[in-house]
Parts: structure tokens; sequence; C-alpha cells
């Protein structure tokens, strides 16, 4: 990533959820988020053969870094990260979810 003229490398094993937002995506990490250009589709190719799913159209997680998945409220899904993210999980992705865990 570039950010203010310098070049910062994120290893993948830091990335715990990526987050689409239009045509950019948000690498998120334990400690800060970091914004890159780049497709869904394009990261999702990359990591899925190295432990991340696709849990939702806007978002790909890293399989260890899932510390439970819930519904609060009966209604929506979450996947609830080690460090107490919630990223929303599509109905559609849970079965594909937990075969993968």
């Amino acid at each position: 990533m570039t950010e203010h003229g310098t070049v910062h490398v994120v290893p993948v094993r830091d990335i715990e959820w990526v987050q689409a937002d239009g045509y950019n995506l948000w690498l998120h990490t334990a400690t800060r988020a970091w914004l890159i250009r780049e497709r869904m589709h394009r990261m999702e190719a990359r990591l899925q053969p190295i432990g991340f799913l696709r849990v939702h159209r806007s978002a790909l997680v890293r399989l260890n870094a899932i510390q439970s998945i819930e519904s609060p409220d009966n209604t929506e899904l979450s996947a609830v990260l080690h460090s107490g993210t919630r990223v929303k999980l599509a109905r559609d992705r849970l079965n594909a979810l937990r075969n993968a865990l």
C-alpha cells in the first residue's frame, strides 16, 4: 500500500478480513485498515486458496480469524472474529462457511 509517498507491505497473515467499497477494498488487520484499489473478485481469487472465504458480497474473511458465528436478533448473521470485529454473513454462504470451518 502507498500512503503519503511510503510503500507499506501488509503481510497476508495479518489480514483478518477484506471489505469491498465500490472499486476499492479495505484490508483490515487487528490494528488498522488499508485502502487499496482492487476488485473483490480478483482479491478473492488470490486469497481463497490460502484460507479466506467470501462470506458476503462485500466481505472476505480469513477462516482462522473466526471465533464464532452469531445471530443475536435471529435475523442478521455475523462472523465474529478473534479481534471482536463482527462481519456480516450472508445466509446463502452459511453452509459454505460451516463446511470450511
